[in-house]
């Protein structure tokens, strides 16, 4: 049993991961909507993706809001398999 929730850990942080990498190394069409993908999420996650997103190009102008958003896309992602890495270490899983 204690197999199962590492497991369904991995599961579920990893598909926010690697959605986080994606968007990071995503190549950027100005024509395209960067969040085309966001459709994939819950709502949730759609208005924090949006926000964070309008928030940068407000602060920051063009050239670097996109940097910025995909480091932060990329620390999501890195803290979305850091979580993963808990719930193994923490259940005493042998990876």
């Amino acid at each position: 049993m204690d197999f199962f929730v590492p497991l369904l850990a991995t599961l579920i942080f990893g598909f926010f991961g690697v959605i986080g990498f994606q968007h990071a190394f995503k190549r950027y069409n100005p024509d395209e909507n960067f969040l085309d993908i966001m459709s994939a999420y819950p709502t949730l996650f759609q208005v924090f993706g949006k926000l964070f997103l309008w928030i940068t190009k407000k602060i920051f102008p063009e050239h670097i809001h996109i940097k910025v958003y995909r480091v932060a896309a990329f620390l999501f992602g890195l803290l979305m398999f850091g979580i993963i890495v808990l719930f193994w270490v923490v259940f005493n899983i042998e990876i």
